[in-house]
């Protein structure tokens, strides 16, 4: 039988749970009003919109049930990785939305790339030149491979928490996404660019000739059909962000700590090496890297550092 001072320490800690479920449910909400009306101001058109919420509330009577039966039968832990997975799921698709968002608020702002490109010579960094290396040199395709792996690495910082009983991990590391979408996101309106594909005039693969329509697309006055905007972003960089914050959600896995931050590392690398982006877009996106994991600690869970909840249902 456990003592009042376990059992006291247990239903803190559960507080502290559903502190965090509550507190990204109502980022959720705030950031989808956020979007909707910003769209109707700038003339956005979602067509699939109504059957995302038709799907978001099946999923909610299907689950939403299930999850209160699991916290009856105190299997606390299950019904909150349960909750933390959809939570993944759920600002995956929101953040195309915010992507949107962004560009559609810098659509009347001229674009940044002659102003990134100047930034890199100030920093004698001659972003065609290794991105020629790159492309014939066995180490520069090494890094390039690195950068789609980054999508893979999230899902596992996601995952192997909660399969690892470390669910704290997990619920950080979303946490800290959607402050990096809070703070990221309106830099990349003030400060719209499309690539170094573009600023430098090199030759675009398929991936950046479509970044780069999505981008022109949301930038045209008049009425803008909503679709994903993947790979638009630029300044900051989201994929040096989201690879600072894998190597944090993986930390506390021993074994995975050189391989991991090695493979942050070179995806971070191949943001420049791939042409994907100017460096002021790799270091403004360290700092809102930073940023984002120590306030989603204070803002999600409402203090500097969080106990794991209890490892046993």
């Amino acid at each position: 039988m456990l003592n009042p001072r376990v059992l006291n320490m247990r239903s803190k800690q559960q507080e502290i749970v559903d502190n965090f479920h509550f507190r990204v449910a109502l980022a959720g909400l705030v950031l989808g009003l956020v979007c909707y009306f910003v769209f109707k101001l700038t003339n956005v058109v979602d067509y699939g919109a109504h059957d995302r919420i038709i799907a978001l509330a099946v999923v909610a009577v299907v689950v939403g049930p299930a999850l209160i039966l699991l916290r009856e039968k105190s299997y606390f832990y299950l019904a909150s990785a349960i909750l933390t997975v959809f939570w993944g799921f759920f600002y995956k698709d929101l953040l195309f939305y915010l992507a949107a968002l962004a560009g559609r608020l810098g659509m009347g702002i001229s674009l940044r790339d002659s102003t990134f490109v100047k930034l890199d010579q100030l920093l004698h960094l001659d972003i065609p030149a290794l991105v020629h290396w790159s492309a014939h040199a066995w180490i520069g395709k090494l890094v390039n491979d690195c950068y789609p792996l980054l999508f893979p690495l999230m899902w596992l910082a996601v995952l192997l928490p909660i399969f690892k009983r470390r669910l704290k991990d997990a619920q950080h590391f979303i946490a800290a996404n959607i402050t990096a979408f809070i703070l990221g996101l309106p830099l990349f309106a003030l400060f719209p660019a499309v690539g170094p594909w573009y600023g430098y005039g090199l030759k675009m693969d398929s991936g950046e000739a479509e970044a780069q329509a999505n981008l022109f697309r949301l930038r045209l006055p008049g009425t803008y059909v909503y679709h994903p905007p993947g790979g638009i972003i630029c300044f900051p960089s989201f994929h040096v962000i989201w690879a600072i914050l894998c190597a944090y959600a993986l930390w506390s896995f021993k074994p995975l700590r050189i391989p991991v931050s090695l493979l942050a590392i070179l995806i971070i690398c191949s943001t420049l090496t791939s042409s994907e982006h100017y460096a002021s877009d790799v270091i403004a996106g360290i700092p809102v890297a930073f940023a984002a994991i120590y306030l989603a600690k204070v803002v999600f869970f409402a203090e500097r550092g969080v106990s794991r909840i209890a490892q046993a249902d």
